[in-house]
């Protein structure tokens, strides 16, 4: 699934592959993901989504427009190739500065892609530093992290990521609420019956 791709993206079987996913918008730290990719012309980064250029702020329109040659965006892509570049990267790069739990970064954590991502309080109680995901704060951070772990020079976290990941799952959670559910209706039935 990962090479399917690479080959439609002609990117080298050796060569790195950074991926993020959303909106342009500033929020969802397109900006610096441009930046990064800037500083870091080795690796290859690929940004998926999309929003109409004729209604983002200009300095998000002109990044875009003047961003490096090893930064692509490829724009809206359907479930199956999104599986297929989560699949084939050798990260994904998380940078939002506000989130609600965010879609992609579960699916990220359930594809097994090494995850970096923004240290932003709606996962401080979720996801930890070191134990299955790696966090930064600032450019510096990110840049640091994201050639140590490319490099392996730290610890690959994707068992423990997909863990958080299956315990999200559709079907863990419909079992949870069916438990709540049960659990509830039993003891109102028991109150009914003293």
């Amino acid at each position: 699934m990962g090479q399917s791709f690479r080959i439609k993206y002609q990117i080298d079987p050796s060569q790195k592959v950074i991926i993020s996913v959303g909106h342009y918008i500033e929020r969802k730290g397109i900006l610096d993901f441009i930046t990064l990719a800037k500083r870091m012309p080795n690796y290859q980064f690929l940004w998926f989504g999309y929003t109409n250029l004729n209604i983002v702020p200009n300095n998000i329109k002109k990044s875009i427009q003047s961003a490096s040659t090893n930064l692509r965006f490829p724009g809206y892509i359907d479930r199956d190739e999104l599986k297929s570049a989560y699949s084939g990267a050798d990260l994904f790069l998380f940078v939002t500065y506000e989130e609600t739990e965010g879609i992609v970064l579960l699916e990220a954590l359930s594809s097994k892609i090494p995850v970096l991502i923004r240290d932003i309080s709606i996962y401080r109680n979720l996801l930890t530093e070191g134990r299955n995901v790696y966090k930064a704060q600032n450019l510096t951070e990110f840049k640091d992290k994201i050639e140590k772990i490319l490099n392996n020079q730290l610890p690959n976290l994707t068992s423990a990521a997909h863990e958080i990941a299956a315990e999200r799952d559709l079907n863990e959670v419909s079992k949870q609420l069916l438990n709540i559910y049960t659990s509830q209706f039993n003891n109102e039935n028991m109150q009914e019956t003293d």
